[in-house]
């Protein structure tokens, strides 16, 4: 916070004079260090109190003068906790959660961490249930407050409200209240995918908790009707026992016998104990229930003509160049299984509805879009089973990348053709020689250095670990200026310490964009 004294002051002689200001032995005030009067005048000085920690301090508010002397005002400082904050209220649906941000500030010049302390943990969390936060000096911390109800209803005797403490002993306690209010469940929750080869069993596991602060009593069904290829992988769906608040996870397997998408709903109906109800609104409200849409989609791994079914195509290409290459797939539907129904479709079974080259196991597909590109040629589905595709590799900085070229067929099932893209080392762009000058002394080399494009652009030199010590370069970072601007100066160094042994390295200027030069 922020506070100010204001301390009137007058002029008694007959000519203007100044008053210099000492206030050094004060902690954490600001104002000016003179104030001016006109002859016999009256003034006002102002000086504001800002303090970074809570304490209590005494110190001096020094004013002096040639003429008239020094006075002084003795003055304690007394800064306290911050005032609570009231934040916004929450609401979320039951058996779900919803989230709003706080940002706690650090103004001191060194790391502080906080305490945390949450009144109504069963309600609210912050960032996974964290016991700390630490905040780095002078900085922000971004705080996600998390509210999961446990019950129904939109009057006051419903909200969950907690009080939410960050302690520390210089900053003091930052102190938020909160209110939640829980309402009905979604109709349906997020989607849940699972994807398996035909004929291959693949798992996916629910996590449903228990919203209520009391055990309920669940039945479990899927809304399959003739669908076989979803199951609940438990010994009992009905009246299954849920202890309070208690997480309960549900495995389903989905086993695709043909290459289709297929849906499905994971029903969930939660019984409360008698006397218990879901919303202090509506006594007669005892049940629930939740639905989970679930998606299977079965896939077969395919090779191309010609090409042994185990083999992995390998595109490799040297950084910074470009490549195409040619797939080329027979799609006869005679090789896969179909549903029956999909056969009556007017579009072939096979049929190419969207294909994309993704890494599996990444979420981050960066790279991909950065460095490779695929086009399906034209094909006409009615008169050729052979799809051909045409892949450009344009590696940048990655390494060795194992990627699954996916197609989406008409039906929803996926056809999928694993790649692996290699970027191979480019030979350096030039050599560097240097000669010694003596043992322990110091030969450098100076080189221009260029923006690969018409602007500015930042860069970090390094020599690469296995080089010898003896060479270093500066600057070691900056800008490369472009050709107009004359470019940027580097120089490396050379610096034996042994006689009789050529030394060798390898420096990188690593340049943003995906752009590296090695000399």
């Amino acid at each position: 916070g922020i506070n100010s004294l204001i301390i009137p002051l007058r002029n008694p002689l007959d000519h203007p004079i100044r008053l210099d200001v000492d206030f050094q032995t004060l902690h954490d005030v600001f104002g000016n260090d003179s104030i001016e009067f006109e002859a016999n005048g009256e003034g006002r000085y102002e000086l504001i109190f800002k303090p970074k920690t809570i304490g209590n301090w005494n110190g001096g508010l020094v004013f002096y003068n040639d003429d008239i002397g020094e006075f002084w005002y003795e003055l304690n400082l007394l800064s306290t906790n911050p005032q609570r904050v009231d934040l916004p209220s929450m609401s979320a649906p039951l058996g779900g959660t919803s989230t709003q941000e706080i940002t706690i500030e650090n103004p001191l010049d060194e790391q502080v961490t906080f305490q945390t302390v949450i009144s109504n943990n069963n309600n609210f969390s912050i960032n996974g249930d964290q016991d700390t936060v630490t905040v780095q000096p002078r900085s922000q911390a971004k705080i996600n407050v998390i509210f999961n109800p446990s019950s129904i209803g939109n009057g006051n005797e419903q909200k969950q409200q907690s009080k939410i403490s960050f302690l520390n002993d210089k900053l003091g306690t930052l102190k938020y209240a909160v209110k939640g209010v829980g309402t009905k469940p979604q109709k349906q929750q997020h989607p849940i995918i699972l994807k398996s080869e035909t004929g291959v069993s693949s798992t996916a596991t629910i996590d449903f908790q228990n919203p209520s602060n009391h055990p309920i009593r669940c039945d479990l069904s899927l809304t399959s009707g003739f669908n076989t290829s979803f199951r609940i992988l438990l010994d009992k769906t009905e009246n299954v026992s849920i202890g309070a608040r208690e997480k309960f996870n549900i495995p389903i397997a989905f086993c695709p016998e043909t290459l289709s998408r297929q849906e499905t709903q994971l029903r969930i109906i939660g019984r409360l104990p008698e006397g218990k109800t879901w919303s202090p609104d509506n006594a007669d409200a005892s049940e629930l229930s939740w639905t989970y849409p679930l998606q299977g989609i079965g896939f077969n791994w395919i090779h191309q003509r010609g090409e042994d079914e185990n083999q992995l195509k390998v595109i490799e290409c040297v950084a910074g160049e470009r490549i195409e290459q040619q797939l080329e797939f027979e799609l006869n539907r005679q090789l896969f299984r179909f549903d029956s129904r999909t056969l009556n479709m007017k579009k072939s079974p096979t049929a190419i509805e969207d294909y994309t080259v993704m890494n599996e196991h990444m979420s981050n597909q960066e790279f991909i879009q950065n460095s490779v590109g695929i086009q399906l040629l034209k094909r006409d589905n009615d008169k050729t089973d052979i799809a051909r595709f045409n892949i450009v590799y344009t590696p940048s900085k990655f390494i060795t990348m194992d990627c699954v070229l996916v197609l989406t067929l008409a039906t929803g099932g996926q056809l999928k053709y694993p790649l692996r893209f290699v970027k191979l080392e480019a030979p350096p762009d030039d050599d560097i020689v240097l000669e010694a000058v003596g043992l322990n002394k110091i030969s450098t080399i100076g080189f221009r250095l260029y923006s690969p494009s018409d602007s500015p652009i930042s860069f970090e030199a390094y020599f690469t670990s296995n080089s010898d010590r003896a060479f270093a370069v500066t600057p070691d970072s900056g800008e490369l200026l472009p050709a107009s601007l004359n470019g940027t100066l580097l120089k490396v160094s050379f610096c034996p310490t042994v006689y009789g042994r050529t030394s060798h390295g390898m420096l990188i200027i690593n340049v943003c964009r995906n752009v590296d030069f090695s000399f």
